[in-house]
Order: C-alpha cells, then sequence, then structure tokens
C-alpha cells in the first residue's frame, strides 16, 4: 500500500499521528487509541485498524528508529506536515487531491454503500452515519444524543474500515518492505 494509502485506511488528521510522540503502546491491533490531548474535540479517540492498517503499523513500529510512526529526518523528530502534501505534488496530484481531502474520500465512500434488502427491493445503508462520523471523530450535533450516547460502535466501524482497506488494497494485504523495493 503506498504511504498516503496507510493513512487513508485509518481516516485519521495527519496532526493526530504527527504532533508530538506517539507511543508504540497506543497502536494495539486492532485498535489506536489517539489522546484527548491530541485531538481537535478534546476527547480519546479509537481508530479499529483493518488487516492492513494493522500490518503497516506494525511493520512501521518495528522498524522506526524513535518514538514516531511516521519519523522525520532527525533523530526523534517527526516527519513534517508538509511531507504528504509535497509527495502527493511529486504524484501529479497538485491542485487535485489534499492529504485532509482522503478523509472526504473515505467518508463520501462509505455514506455511498448501500445494499439492497427486502420484497419488494429497495436499498438501505450499509455503514450508519453515526459510524461514518464517529471514525472521523465527528462529534454528535445534537447536544441531548450527544450527552447520553457514549458509544463507540467499534465492530461495526471495524468491519467498515476492513471494508475500506480492501477496497483500496484489492483486498491484498501489502508487505510495504518489498512493496518499497518495487517503488525504488
Amino acid at each position: 500500500m503506498p504511504f498516503s494509502s496507510s493513512f487513508q485506511a485509518v481516516n485519521s488528521r495527519f496532526s493526530n499521528s504527527q504532533n508530538g510522540p506517539l507511543s508504540w503502546g497506543k497502536v494495539k491491533s486492532p485498535v489506536w487509541r489517539i489522546p484527548a490531548e491530541r485531538m481537535k474535540m478534546g476527547r480519546e479517540h479509537l481508530v479499529p485498524l483493518s488487516q492492513q492498517a494493522t500490518h503497516i503499523a506494525k511493520s512501521m513500529i518495528a522498524a522506526a528508529p524513535g518514538e514516531f510512526l511516521f519519523p522525520g529526518n532527525g533523530p526523534n523528530k517527526p516527519l513534517s506536515e508538509n511531507t504528504m502534501i509535497y509527495a502527493l505534488y511529486r504524484l501529479g496530484y497538485h491542485s487535485r487531491q489534499t492529504v485532509h481531502g482522503f478523509r472526504g474520500l473515505a467518508s463520501t465512500w462509505a455514506n455511498e454503500q448501500l445494499v439492497e434488502f427486502g420484497k419488494p427491493p429497495m436499498w438501505i445503508r450499509k455503514y450508519h452515519e453515526d459510524w461514518v462520523e464517529l471514525q472521523l471523530a465527528h462529534s454528535e450535533k445534537n447536544d441531548v444524543r450527544g450527552a447520553y450516547n457514549a458509544a463507540e460502535y467499534l465492530a461495526p466501524r471495524r468491519r467498515m474500515m476492513q471494508d475500506w482497506a480492501d477496497y483500496l488494497s484489492g483486498g491484498k494485504v501489502i508487505d510495504i518492505k518489498k512493496a518499497g523495493k518495487r517503488a525504488a
């Protein structure tokens, strides 16, 4: 899976992984815990990981020279916020795609997945909008519902993320060490 696809596979904001050290204890198969202090809304975010994202995270953790999942050039320095956007530019996506735009792409994909149900047939959403919004770390717009509903929906979100990763990778778990050698 290409570098940007590893991030697409979890639908996270790059700044959530980049700003400050990421303790390896925070990435556990199959959930990545992002502490509240690293989140825009100030609350812990749980990210269910697909098989592909878990494989990539484990490979990156094993190869990491320091404490960052996306290490930069210097020892114990994070990857620059601009690195991924510049990578997109070099791939020919200047003015056509942003790193943050991958979140919109994932949201659109998840919201468009429908299944046929019943007789006469009708179409229903495969992924509930609550799951999609929670995966993106968006808060409940209804204050009363938000005050009472603490559901994380980890099982259906994990299935959604696995389906998304399968869509991105064609259903294959890609060895990033081998993929990196082919790309070089």
